[in-house]
């Protein structure tokens, strides 16, 4: 029987054993076919399995049908092996609702690789200014602003204040 496939460090070429089986060889297809296995899922296993997940993480739920994009193409899927692969995967998304559950290749969450993306930024051009035009602004209704000490301005405030008071009290 084969080994599991694992990932072991890169074989400089020429130093592979014959042995050992590497990736995409006959004994490894077969013992993914399940051949050399004492038992699989058959094939209705299988299907009662893609209909359970299905229901739960797939294109029909509410969530799928509102996210803009499908997990078929999300950085945060990771694939399954088998029979099963080509239409489910785990979700690897710590802020998606499906994070550690097999979702459909088309499901969908909202949480996508792609939905943050920070937009490129552009660069902006040279400000604006207009030396011809002039604004005339008038400082004070009159025209002109008296001279008077600070504190003369708070003691006339103040006697404004009290014959106000003393008008309306009257």
């Amino acid at each position: 029987m084969p080994k599991p496939l694992r990932d072991p460090a890169p074989i400089p070429a020429g130093d592979a054993d014959p042995a050992d089986p590497q990736r995409d060889t006959l004994p490894l297809i077969a013992f993914e076919l399940g051949l050399g296995r004492p038992r699989v899922l058959s094939l209705i296993g299988r299907q009662a399995a893609a209909d359970r997940w299905g229901e739960s993480f797939g294109a029909a739920a509410p969530i799928a049908q509102a996210a803009p994009s499908s997990c078929a193409t999300c950085g945060f899927l990771t694939g399954l092996r088998g029979a099963l692969s080509q239409a489910f995967g785990v979700c690897a998304n710590e802020y998606s609702p499906a994070d550690g559950h097999v979702v459909a290749m088309d499901f969908g969450c909202g949480g996508h690789s792609e939905a943050a993306v920070v937009p490129e930024s552009t660069e902006l051009g040279s400000p604006i200014v207009d030396e011809y035009a002039v604004d005339q602004v008038q400082l004070h209704p009159t025209g002109s602003v008296p001279a008077q000490s600070s504190q003369h301005d708070d003691e006339d405030e103040e006697s404004a204040v009290d014959e106000e008071a003393q008008l309306g009290h009257s």
